[in-house]
């Protein structure tokens, strides 16, 4: 199932998509009631790249995600005042925790050839066939480990990695990760990409995370089930033995778990990196809200995507409650 086949495809007649089109900045004014800024309206290039605006007659929702929450809120001169001057933006709500707290899951790819013959047709729906949760040494609560099996070989790109007849993949991650990193402007240009330096392995304990996962995996595929599968070990490679020799590797080879979160994070007024309210509200703007996955204060210890569902569901129930 699908986000859009679950809540596009019997879309109520008062949804409007209006696809390939860019958003500029969130328009804000001074709200005489509240006394602070308020959203009235977006500014938007559309798909002809001409420059139009939508006012709101209720709020304003950004669901942009991980990256696109926080770049537009910069955009529009929310966010700490130190990045805003220095990119020319004129500062209208100087909140510092837009665009921290940027964490990810990490994770390597030990890959192995194997003796099966043939590209298995599962491919054609989903390149991961199973999951293994697990604790390193290190930790004493929850899984701070997801071990993904891929049954074909993939690169880095999640494309197929040939030959795609000999291989297969197990991908440690750390799921309880201590490093955090950031999303920037780039410049004042909402075209331009932003600035995303996620700082894996920043601490220490998400290094030595992936080594003992690395180790894990290679335990699993000793085992005798995987004795008629089981060819040469491709990634890491057996010269690759020692403590320090994996943690090179690991340095070298860390990359994105596709399960970031946490740039607009939820929490109250008295933590200085919060962005938004248990409302989801943005702290210092009436009528704006942020619903999608930056909002989470901490990473989840498994894959985001039911949880933002979650939360997209929770926004529209307090939406619905509340006396507009």
């Amino acid at each position: 199932v699908t986000a859009s086949r679950a809540f596009l495809r019997n879309a109520k007649p008062n949804l409007s998509i209006r696809p390939n089109s860019l958003v500029k900045c969130i328009e804000l004014s001074d709200c005489s009631k509240c006394d602070q800024k308020q959203a009235t309206g977006v500014r938007y290039i559309d798909a002809k790249g001409v420059e139009r605006q939508l006012m709101a007659r209720k709020e304003v929702i950004l669901s942009a995600g991980v990256i696109g929450s926080p770049q537009v809120l910069l955009l529009s001169g929310i966010g700490p005042k130190e990045h805003l001057e220095e990119v020319g933006i004129k500062t209208k709500v100087d909140l510092k925790g837009v665009g921290s707290n940027l964490v990810d899951h990490p994770r390597v790819a030990c890959k192995w050839e194997s003796k099966l013959k043939g590209l298995n047709p599962m491919y054609l729906f989903s390149h991961v066939e199973g999951n293994l949760y697990a604790h390193s040494q290190l930790n004493e609560g929850p899984p701070d480990i997801q071990i993904q099996q891929d049954h074909v070989r993939t690169n880095e790109d999640l494309l197929l990695d040939p030959p795609v007849s000999t291989g297969f993949n197990l991908k440690p991650h750390c799921v309880r990760p201590y490093s955090s990193g950031t999303v920037r402007l780039r410049s004042s240009n909402a075209k331009d990409k932003p600035l995303i330096d996620p700082k894996y392995l920043s601490d220490e304990r998400d290094l030595e995370c992936l080594v003992e996962g690395i180790k894990i995996c290679r335990k699993v595929v000793a085992e005798s089930p995987f004795d008629s599968i089981r060819g040469a070990e491709l990634k890491p490679g057996l010269d690759f033995s020692s403590d320090d020799q994996l943690r090179d590797w690991v340095r070298e080879n860390v990359d994105t778990g596709y399960h970031p979160v946490g740039t607009c994070k939820m929490g109250s007024r008295l933590d200085p990196l919060s962005v938004v309210d248990p409302h989801l509200r943005v702290h210092g703007v009436d009528r704006l809200r942020v619903v999608d996955a930056s909002i989470m204060p901490i990473i989840p210890n498994g894959n985001t995507q039911a949880a933002t569902f979650m939360i997209a569901e929770r926004a529209s129930e307090m939406l619905l409650s509340e006396k507009w």
